[in-house]
């Protein structure tokens, strides 16, 4: 007989999971029962992957059963061995009434609370498939803390892995090495599904950090060890780039991504969680309903309250609720943000037809944002495009109507760099490098062609054209004590090592690119080398803008001025400044008059008010 739920009352009231204990081949046995959180139960909750629903699985509570995924059955068959007393549990599953949308859009407030008030919190990552995969990466979180803990805090030494493996260094910490097997373990462990989750976010974000406890089959480990260990070794050491495995493959095409952001949020200033940062910062998390997207993060945002229509409800659909957060964003938070979030570039993650000027947190897909780089997304560009205009936007229906003026338009376009068209993989990995960054090269030239970036002629705010290309590469970051000496070094660098790249493409081309393995050593010894005297001359280069190049391409106006653009971007695209905006904006001509936004740019020379004319205003109807 099927589980039937009886209705919660009180604002604080949840359920809980009493599991029982039992052998291995004995049938999951449980109690459910309703609690106020207000009473401060004692309780573990736990985060898991919810995982396919196709064939369901039982729990039986007295005569009743209840249907659950195959992976929370293998959680729960887990979390009772060698249990000699009842668990109490909460799992979001089975104490909501998933079939209840009122219930849910009740019990979502409430999570955070229940993750807070948990005394401890149980991160289940799934069975260990090989039997060792999850004891012989804790293994080497547990040498890389105790290096951390010698190097760094007893020592006070800061040298990355390059420095200690040229002084002795790596054996006098006991430093893995980045051929170590364990390596490949715990790379596999990183690529398993709970890590993509949106949910995920806030589950490990509220609770006390030592009470988080991460299970793998039989082997376990603390979240404070895992997020040390890999802060350590992507930050401190810089060794991941070059490990072998799943990690060291495939480091630049996202593996440590969700690992890096929950690590960063744990340290994010509270002031800086706003849900629109939230929202872009964890974009590519994946939920099953795509209105979690939103809901997931409301418990971390602490600019809510000023967002009043904001709460979760799924008797809404995805679309509607879209158009309801864009509204919402732009009328409580007095600026126009919102409007520089990356537009679809992936169609076939979205379904429905939205206005241009509300994003579709569907597509994970997407650019830097650049009117939220100051709020801890990215690095810490501050814009001001519009001076210090304030917005006035109406909002009719699904239009938008905004004031401001036409800049510019664009004339060239270049082709965009992404993150994984350039992910070749060949036998030897310094193969696969070299050929990948031959083929970005292939993007780049075609960047300094758009920007005329080796014309010698003059950029229009008198800079030489050279000097406005780097920038815009960086979109004008320059740190203090650097000057643009350190671009010029670096582009005599690109220059010298250009022709490899193209040999390298031809040989990729002809398919030979692994027979001749030993040139790209050879090359990467005399690179190295000629590295070693840059920085000894200039000092660590400045952190490049690198993940506002995504999806990105280099654009040209018709007064001259070059900006990096959407990828979506087309010859004769109109670009405006608008009213209390912090960059500019490209738009494309509709019908009916109205307008189309296609995404935000940045243009060199016309980001810090220098472009702004407010008596040139006129009104522009988004669509």
């Amino acid at each position: 007989m099927a589980y039937q739920y009886s209705q919660l009352e009180g604002p604080s009231s949840v359920r809980l999971l009493r599991l029982q204990p039992g052998d291995s081949d004995q049938p999951i046995r449980c109690e459910i029962y309703p609690v106020s959180l207000d009473d401060n139960p004692s309780y573990t909750a736990v985060s898991y992957c919810w995982g396919s629903s196709e064939k369901p699985r039982e729990i039986f509570y007295n005569q009743y059963s209840l249907p659950i995924t195959e992976s929370l059955h293998r959680m729960l068959w887990r979390l009772r061995l060698d249990e000699t007393k009842p668990r109490l549990l909460w799992a979001d599953a089975v104490c909501i009434n998933q079939q209840d949308n009122d219930e849910k859009a009740l019990q979502v407030p409430l999570m955070s609370r229940i993750y807070r008030q948990a005394q401890q919190v149980i991160v289940w990552l799934g069975d260990d498939e090989t039997d060792s995969e999850g004891s012989k990466a804790i293994s080497l979180l547990n040498q890389l803390v105790d290096a951390y803990q010698t190097q760094w805090c007893k020592e006070h030494d800061t040298r990355p892995y390059y420095h200690l493996a040229f002084s002795g260094g790596l054996s006098r910490y006991n430093i893995p090495s980045p051929h170590d097997k364990r390596w490949v373990a715990l790379g596999n462990i990183l690529q398993r599904d709970w890590f993509k989750r949106m949910w995920i976010v806030q589950e490990v974000t509220l609770p006390e950090v030592d009470s988080i406890v991460v299970i793998m089959g039989i082997a376990f480990t603390t979240w404070k060890t895992l997020s040390l260990a890999i802060n350590y070794a992507l930050t401190g050491l810089e060794i991941l780039d070059i490990v072998t495995g799943p990690i060291g493959e495939d480091i630049e095409s996202g593996i440590l991504s969700p690992l890096k952001r929950l690590i960063e949020i744990r340290q994010m200033q509270e002031k800086h969680r706003t849900l629109l940062s939230l929202l872009i910062s964890h974009r590519c998390a994946e939920a099953s309903d795509p209105r979690d997207k939103l809901y997931a993060l409301f418990s971390l945002a602490t600019d809510l309250p000023r967002f009043p229509g904001l709460r979760p409800d799924y008797n809404i659909d995805t679309e509607s609720l879209y158009i309801l957060f864009a509204t919402e964003m732009i009328k409580g938070s007095e600026n126009l943000d919102i409007l520089s979030v990356p537009r679809v570039i992936n169609h076939r993650q979205c379904s429905g037809k939205l206005p241009s000027w509300v994003p579709d947190w569907r597509n994970e897909e997407g650019t830097g944002v650049l009117s939220m780089s100051g709020y801890g997304v990215h690095l810490k560009l501050r814009f001001s495009a519009c001076g210090e205009s304030t917005s006035k936007p109406i909002i009719s229906g699904c239009h938008l109507k905004v004031y401001g003026f036409r800049f510019d338009h664009v004339t060239d376009r270049s082709l965009a760099i992404h993150k994984n068209t350039t992910r070749v993989k060949t036998p030897f990995r310094v193969v696969s490098r070299y050929i990948n960054l031959a083929l970005t090269d292939k993007v780049v030239l075609d960047w300094e062609r758009v920007a005329r970036a080796r014309s010698g002629i003059c950029y229009p705010t008198g800079e030489k054209i050279l000097d406005a290309y780097f920038l815009t590469m960086v979109c004008g970051f320059l740190p203090p004590g650097y000057t643009m000496d350190l671009f010029r070094v670096t582009d005599m660098r690109i220059r010298v090592t250009r022709p490899f790249d193209g040999l390298f493409r031809f040989l990729y081309w002809l398919g030979l690119a692994s027979i001749f393995f030993p040139l790209f050593y050879v090359y990467e010894f005399l690179l190295a080398i000629g590295s070693l005297i840059i920085l000894s001359i200039y000092g660590n280069p400045p952190e490049l803008q690198m993940g506002m190049h995504f999806n990105r391409c280099m654009i040209r106006t018709y007064k001259g001025y070059i900006g990096l653009a959407t990828e979506l971007v087309q010859v004769g695209d109109l670009i405006v400044l608008i009213e209390g905006g912090k960059v500019p904006l490209i738009l494309r001509p509709g019908d009916e008059r109205t307008w189309e936004l296609v995404g935000d740019i940045y243009v060199h020379g016309a980001m810090s008010g220098e472009a702004w004319d407010g008596r040139k205003l006129e009104q522009f109807t988004l669509k």
